[in-house]
């Protein structure tokens, strides 16, 4: 049969489009769906691939759990964390014999306890544990990576631990093995936190929350649920809110480990154990042969899978197990069966669930789960085939790029419509070409180009024949290169997209550089003078010299910055003077200011500077520290000091330095500017206010260390391109990112040719940018 369908049920035209942008939408919930016909959505388990972990050491045991899994870039040895509790015997819970114990692991497969030496268990020191002695903090600490913009280094890690007595109690810590308390009383106290209590920054609310244990009927009454509470700074909480559930019958939740999706952080997905009190499945002699302690054999459990989307409601689509049982009476035991908190990509293809096993018996360990990207549900059809249609939406990019899986047999399509269900010529199901195979991001494809809809109001008509499509986002379209003029290893040069050499000459360091509309290349030349260059000849056709400029004469000058401006004047920034001027084609200077500069330092007064379209001044004052913006008259109309964000300086050039030397800076349309922090590894957006409300760091990047970071160019299209001086090898000089989701786009990887000092670059196929 065709699976070509049609036919649309009558569709409401007057409701409010759905704002995609650039999201990835995962078919987890109903929230996109208008009506299915001959389709559902789906759970896909995911596959048990082995034990990885065994609770097995003398300070473990049997009694283990409430687990934890983070993935910490900036560890580039053990990137992959696992913290949990250990606890050897069924004794009281919120005891010294509690601790909170790590494991790591290069690549979330293997996995192994290091020997820390930070507390003593049985006269030892050479253990894995991390706190100890401070229940009931232990009974069920668990951390989290901060990824709040402008957390102090100090804080990056955080974590929650306590009981109805104690509250949760904050913690924080530079590197998730020394922690600090935040606060000597509990942060939060009106929930009974028996059991594992979960916290993330939210991106998409713009605040922290916290998802832990209450009780639906009072004191100790009722049903195991999840209530949430907010905070603005992780020490501040407000109050309590019970999470409903819809119209889902009430189960008991035992752990809830509600977290952002990686992907696609503006949907909360909560991995949760769900607890069957007095569901028996062993009887005594099977629990003996086991060796369970007899306190834990009259329960069972497994997990589900909930959604959200912010706010104080769950999802329940799917009320059927997510991660059943295994085979082996060892899995129908109380307590057992309780997944990880996070979810971690292992993989191109692969993210990674890790779920307790054997509670309360001698072979306690954790095993490892798989599922393709995004595969947690698919909208689903059979050979028969059906379709799905979305509610109104508005989307912004170039192309709609399904991940999805038919069989030999199957193939799905997608028409855009208008909102009232009628076709768009050259979007409909006929004008599809079908998706036939085995794909994380395919372009769909149509007669006509999807950019062609962007910011109009339309719905997606989905036919499925054998079929699931798991996630969907319609997103810029790839980045194939760019052109552009480099420096390194003596010389200066012009490359094509594809990185080919079209124009090269001999030449020393820069701090910046400048295409002209002439095509002409404007340079330093030297640290003292520049020059600008006959593209067609290589000649110098003009040059501005620091030193030959009698208002210098007897004093140590330096250029690293300059800016060609209307009329052919240029700007430049002379440190050592501490001043800016702007100079005529005939060397006559026709404005100066003086820069403020509270440390002095020929080499070290200016790095970037810019003259905004206000006709002010945004310059990156090195040795500062700080971004001021000068009015033509000099005075300072706004700065900003670099944080360091707690840590202390360390020297250097490469990614071990840290500091708050700046060097680029490009005023947003928005009246916010972006601070690329040199070698401070980071990227910085900052309001007039002086607030940070957008933030990438050394390894927020996937496959990327951000290192001495330089230039900023904003593309028309809002892409940031950053400069990335001083990184190594295996490491690019520049690196393309969509600033919503801080995926890489595109990346120039020069090492080879340029070397490691590629300070400055420009781009030569993006007018508009801003630089």
């Amino acid at each position: 049969m065709s699976v070509i369908l049609t036919s649309l049920v009558l569709l409401p035209a007057l409701q409010d489009p759905i704002d995609l942008g650039h999201r990835l939408e995962l078919f987890v919930d109903d929230h996109l769906i208008e009506s299915l016909e001959g389709a559902a959505l789906v759970l896909h388990p995911p596959v048990d691939r082995g034990k990885v972990l065994g609770f097995d050491e003398a300070w473990e045991g049997g009694f283990s759990g409430y687990v934890t899994v983070l993935h910490d870039r900036s560890d580039q040895v053990h990137p992959f964390r696992m913290v949990y509790r250990g606890r050897q015997l069924g004794t009281k819970d919120n005891t010294p014999a509690e601790r909170t114990c790590l494991a790591w692991s290069a690549d979330g497969i293997t996995w192994e306890k290091p020997e820390l030496g930070l507390f003593d268990t049985g006269g030892s020191k050479a253990n894995n544990v991390i706190l100890a002695e401070i229940g009931p903090v232990t009974h069920n600490f668990t951390p989290l990576l901060d990824t709040r913009p402008g957390v102090p280094f100090d804080e990056r890690y955080k974590g929650l631990g306590g009981n109805e007595t104690s509250g949760l109690v904050p913690y924080a810590s530079s590197d998730g093995i020394h922690w600090r308390r935040l606060s000597e009383q509990g942060v939060i106290t009106d929930g009974k936190f028996d059991s594992q209590n979960v916290a993330f920054w939210s991106q998409h609310e713009g605040q922290y929350v916290c998802y832990f244990r209450t009780w639906s009927g009072g004191g100790w009454q009722g049903y195991r649920t999840v209530s949430r509470a907010p905070s603005p700074d992780f020490v501040s909480w407000s109050k309590t809110t019970d999470m409903t559930y819809g119209d889902a019958p009430r189960e008991h939740l035992y752990t809830n480990q509600t977290q952002p999706c990686a992907r696609a952080p503006h949907l909360y997905l909560a991995t949760a154990a769900r607890f069957f009190p007095g569901r028996r499945v062993l009887n005594p002699e099977q629990a003996a042969e086991l060796g369970v302690d007899p306190d834990y054999l009259s329960d069972c459990s497994d997990g589900v899978l909930l959604t959200s989307r912010g706010g104080t409601s769950y999802q329940r689509e799917f009320l059927e197990g997510f991660i059943r049982p295994g085979i082996g009476l060892s899995n129908w035991t109380s307590r057992t069966n309780y997944p990880a908190c996070g979810v971690l990509q292992t993989g191109p293809q692969e993210l990674s669930l890790y779920v307790q096993h054997d509670y309360a018996q001698p072979t306690a360990h954790v095993r490892r789960y798989t599922l393709r990207l995004d595969g947690f549900a698919s909208a689903h059809a059979g050979y028969e085939g059906g379709q799905l249609v979305s509610k109104s939406i508005t989307f912004e990019g170039d192309e709609l790029l399904l991940n999805f899986a038919t069989s030999a047999a199957g193939e799905v399509r997608v028409a855009l419509n208008e909102v009232d269900g009628a076709p768009i010529e050259g979007f409909t199901l006929a004008d599809c070409a079908p998706l036939i195979g085995n794909d994380l991001a395919r372009p769909v494809l149509w007669k006509r180009e999807v950019n062609e809809l962007a910011g109009r109001a339309v719905r997606m008509h989905v036919t499925l024949k054998d079929a699931d499509v798991f996630s969907f986002r319609f997103a810029p379209a790839p980045v194939e290169g760019h052109p552009l003029i480099v420096q390194g290893n003596g010389k200066l040069a012009i490359l094509d997209a594809e990185g080919a050499v079209e124009w090269e000459v001999p030449w020393g360091g820069i701090h910046d550089v400048h295409v002209l509309d002439s095509g002409n290349v404007m340079v330093q030349r030297g640290n003292h003078e520049v020059v600008e260059i006959d593209r067609a000849t290589k000649a110098i056709v003009w040059s501005y010299d620091a030193t030959k400029n009698p208002d210098n004469a007897g004093r140590r000058v330096e250029i690293h910055a300059f800016q060609p401006l209307a009329g052919g004047r240029v700007m430049i920034a002379e440190s050592g003077p501490g001043r800016i001027i702007e100079v005529e084609r005939d060397g006559t200077v026709t404005h100066e200011l003086k820069l403020h500069v509270d440390q002095p330092h020929h080499h070290h007064d200016t790095r970037l500077a810019r003259k905004l379209a206000s006709g002010n001044y945004l310059v990156c004052h090195e040795l500062d520290g700080a971004v001021r913006e000068y009015a033509t008259d000099g005075t300072v109309v706004w700065d900003y000091d670099v944080p360091m964000f707690g840590r202390g300086p360390a020297g250097g050039h490469g990614l071990e330095a840290f500091g708050n030397d700046v060097f680029g800076a490009v005023r947003l349309l928005s009246g916010n500017t972006l601070i690329a922090t040199g070698n401070g590894h980071s990227v910085l957006e900052v309001t007039p206010d002086k607030d940070i409300v957008w933030a990438l760091h050394q390894d927020d990047l996937a496959g990327v260390r951000l290192a001495w970071v330089t230039t900023l160019e904003v593309l028309e299209n809002g892409n940031l391109v950053i400069g990335n001086c001083h990184a190594g090898p295996g490491q690019p000089l520049l690196v393309e990112i969509d600033r919503a989701t801080k995926e890489v786009l595109w990346t120039f990887d020069g090492y080879d040719q340029f070397g490691n000092s590629v300070p400055n670059t420009q781009l030569l196929d993006t007018p508009g940018a801003i630089r």
